[in-house]
């Protein structure tokens, strides 16, 4: 595509037809293309980027430099520090470890004297420079006789580093080639090797991910025609033509539905006039009347079954104890002349049977004479309850006051307990 650079920097995702489709954009496009870096920014900004970026590199180059060699040192002198305190520390290299401590210590009071945050000050602690911290070394007449003994070491000590550095990134030819100075000459151009791969990388994985957005779009694209496309077939095809085939299939069923409901009430007048005969319809009529009777009879009936309920439960509670109390003392005239019988047959064993009888209703009188008082009592009690009359059956009330009275009558008791 004309426009790499362009789409590279800049979140564009455009087709051919498109471009091809607005010219004037395309135009705009151009002009971008011919000002804009790969990184989006102006190609003199770039330009200017660039020559700052060469500056630090340089710089950061020589901190680190710097750095490795002051780490260097700082290692060495913790190494010197366990062997003094194993006791294997020679004078030696105890004098070349005061040095050391002393060298490094004025060093580092020097970073402290450019205490001003900005960038152009020129302003130092207490007005104090690098040369007047410099004339206080107590080792500073010692200081080249310093420098030959631990430069060596310090070489020694980088070049077992990058040799490890060489054997981890190339195991097999460090295997292979013996020399130390060969894999050191190497080393750089294989370190910038594997940063060129990294880049590389970084390249592809970047593309691969312009390549997969630009898929996404036109996926995106394909999709969007797609929903189109079905849009059109819902309208046009279903929507349309199913209502008007919904509104004739509606139609029909309608008739359908209403010839089939005259059919059946067709149906159903013809089997009422093949069933209801005049000679049938004057059979029913008849029936009916006696069953018009027979409903009649059936509701006076129960009227008056109501209507004696509710004159028993107007009686009140009252009522009902009273036939307890009396239906109680029936019962204990029972027991009371079945005892004396069965004692009147104990005291006379030898007396006939006739003698027997003739006895008994004198001790039966006896009996009453006992329970008489009670049951006279209660007899009034239910003669004092108050007579419900009917009003639309006068025979039934006279019925009801001759059971009453034959009910609470003396001689009916009387008779009911002999």
């Amino acid at each position: 595509m004309a426009f790499s650079i362009v789409f590279d920097c800049l979140p564009l995702q455009m087709t051919d037809d498109e471009l091809t489709n607005y010219p004037q954009f395309s135009s705009l496009l151009s002009c971008l293309q011919d000002r804009l870096a790969p990184d989006g920014s102006s190609l003199k900004m770039k330009s200017a980027l660039d020559e700052v970026q060469h500056s630090l590199s340089q710089a950061r180059l020589k901190w680190l430099m710097s750095h490795t060699v002051y780490l260097e040192l700082y290692e060495l002198l913790a190494s010197y520090e366990i062997r003094s305190h194993e006791g294997t520390l020679t004078s030696d290299e105890k004098q070349i470890q005061m040095c050391l401590t002393k060298t490094l210590s004025y060093n580092e009071i020097g970073d402290y004297l450019h205490f001003h945050p900005g960038v152009n000050s020129k302003s130092t602690l207490f007005g104090l420079t690098q040369m007047d911290i410099d004339q206080h070394n107590p080792a500073k007449h010692l200081l080249n006789d310093l420098q030959k003994i631990i430069i060596p070491m310090i070489e020694d000590k980088i070049q077992k580093k990058c040799e490890d550095v060489y054997n981890f990134y190339e195991p097999v030819k460090a295997a292979q080639q013996g020399s130390a100075s060969t894999k050191f000459l190497t080393l750089p151009d294989l370190v910038e090797h594997k940063l060129l791969s990294l880049q590389q990388e970084k390249e592809t994985l970047k593309k691969d991910r312009v390549a997969r957005e630009q898929h996404f779009w036109t996926y995106y694209q394909k999709l969007l025609e797609c929903l189109s496309v079905i849009e059109t077939i819902v309208k046009e095809y279903k929507l349309t033509c199913q209502a008007q085939t919904d509104d004739v299939t509606v139609e029909w069923l309608e008739t359908r539905s209403e010839a089939l409901r005259l059919k059946v009430k067709l149906t159903q007048v013809q089997i009422l006039c093949d069933t209801y005969t005049n000679e049938a319809v004057k059979a029913l009529k008849k029936i009916r009347g006696h069953l018009d009777d027979a409903i009649k009879q059936t509701e006076a009936q129960l009227a008056a079954t109501t209507y004696s309920l509710q004159s028993y439960h107007s009686i009140g509670a009252e009522f009902k104890s009273l036939v307890n109390q009396f239906t109680l003392l029936q019962n204990e005239i029972e027991n009371r002349k079945w005892a004396l019988s069965t004692m009147g047959r104990t005291l006379n064993p030898t007396e006939g049977l006739g003698h027997t009888a003739s006895s008994s209703p004198q001790s039966v009188d006896s009996l009453l004479n006992l329970v008489s008082p009670p049951v006279s009592q209660l007899k009034t009690d239910l003669q004092c309850q108050p007579a419900v009359v009917h009003p639309s059956s006068k025979s039934h009330q006279s019925e009801k006051e001759t059971k009453k009275v034959s009910f609470l009558s003396p001689s009916s008791s009387q008779d009911s307990i002999t």
